[in-house]
């Protein structure tokens, strides 16, 4: 083997080492509880408590505003736009339709132990507020979160609602687990939308 193909190797084995790692590291990362109602293959029907959150609203592509929406949060969090403490980074990250063309929602959900009157004072155009406890439908699956997979794992979990008989009572969300240095087989994403009962 030429010192130009051990090398090739060695960085290929590194980076591999490193999104094990980093995948590892983000499966420990705190996530909020739920009930498992109901479950069949990758759907699933869940019971949420109510959850703190820090939001951004953007316009523009959805793609952008979830980047940009996460680095406005992610400022938020770790003290970079404000004073005081850091807050623990949590999964997922979430985004939804904010109501009008071209207008996006990013949220993160804040640590257990954090209420929302004891979280930090966020930058202009960072909220505080609460989702309220509630049922949604969900469906998990991998890749890189693309607006075409996240358009058909929300066409494909509106017919299992369907088939359920479970009605959306609420815009469609969508949740993601995972930074970019995981490879996208083994991303979680997921589609939820709040349901009735």
């Amino acid at each position: 083997m030429t010192r130009t193909k051990m090398a090739l190797a060695g960085a290929a084995t590194a980076l591999i080492g490193g999104a094990a790692a980093y995948y590892l590291y983000e499966r420990n990362t705190e996530r909020p509880d739920y009930d498992t109602l109901r479950e069949e293959g990758r759907f699933s029907l869940r019971a949420y408590p109510e959850l703190t959150t820090a939001s951004v609203t953007l316009t523009g592509s959805r793609d952008k505003a979830l980047r940009r929406g996460f680095q406005r949060l992610a400022d938020y969090i770790f003290a970079k736009d404000r004073a005081g403490d850091q807050i623990a980074m949590t999964a997922p990250v979430l985004q939804e339709e904010g109501g009008s063309p071209e207008t996006w929602r990013v949220r993160f959900v804040m640590p257990k132990d954090r209420a929302a009157e004891g979280l930090p004072t966020p930058a202009t155009g960072v909220a505080i507020d609460t989702i309220p406890a509630r049922r949604v439908a969900a469906v998990r699956f991998p890749g890189s979160g693309k607006s075409a997979d996240l358009r058909r794992n929300e066409d494909a979990l509106r017919r299992w609602m369907e088939k359920e008989g479970l009605q959306p009572v609420g815009r469609f969300e969508y949740a993601f687990y995972n930074s970019p240095f995981v490879p996208p087989f083994l991303r979680r994403n997921e589609v939820i939308v709040p349901v009735a009962g």
